[in-house]
């Protein structure tokens, strides 16, 4: 089966690799089709395009992915001070599509609430396995720390504070993103997280 994706990353973004590793690691009777929309309001104005062209490739059914936080305008203080909608954003998507004529029941939205980093720390033992790799001594979950990715807001700097604990550079979302899902050997604690769950229900069908 052909599934497409559509992502709010750059052309091999981290989104993208670390997307891809899991299918081929999980569902490698998956082939996966992206396209990447490179920020936020770009996709949310123009994934429709993007849809008809992934499904015009073969794909079965498409799923966007977009961040819900932070919000698509404005520079930093901006943002902070504005909640995105879930409904505004969704209603942006749905024009699009329909724009392009694209037939909605072969399209799934899934909206992370934050950013990708939010589903790698929902797998502390990947990140402890990738910070053991890089120290070369056994690191473990405990040592990564409590971070909650359900309310963490910055989940990047979530990150580069576990790496800092360990004497290691800030968080790179292009450097470690890939390695720290390379580490991950099942999805379990990934699917506690009701936005992976979902995505992965809707572009896998596993149900």
């Amino acid at each position: 089966m052909k599934v497409g994706l559509v992502l709010e990353c750059q052309k091999d973004g981290p989104d993208e690799k670390v997307l891809r590793h899991l299918f081929s690691k999980f569902a490698p009777d998956i082939d996966v089709s992206v396209a990447t929309m490179s920020d936020k309001p770009k996709l949310l104005n123009g994934c429709g395009m993007a849809v008809k062209n992934l499904l015009a490739e073969g794909c079965a059914h498409v799923v966007i992915v977009w961040d819900l936080y932070p919000a698509d305008w404005g520079d930093a203080l901006q943002q902070s001070d504005r909640t995105p909608c879930l409904h505004q954003d969704r209603e942006r998507v749905f024009q699009s599509l329909r724009s392009a004529g694209v037939d909605e029941s072969r399209v799934a939205l899934v909206a992370i609430t934050y950013m990708l980093e939010t589903w790698l720390l929902a797998d502390k033992q990947a990140i402890a396995r990738f910070l053991s790799v890089q120290v070369g001594r056994e690191i473990t979950a405990q040592q990564v720390g409590k971070v909650n990715p359900a309310t963490e807001k910055s989940p990047k700097d979530a990150l580069s504070k576990a790496f800092e604990r360990h004497n290691r550079p800030h968080y790179r979302d292009n450097v470690h993103a890939l390695k720290i899902a390379q580490q991950i050997v099942s999805l379990r604690s990934l699917q506690k997280r009701p936005d992976f769950d979902r995505f992965w229900q809707k572009a896998a069908q596993r149900e």
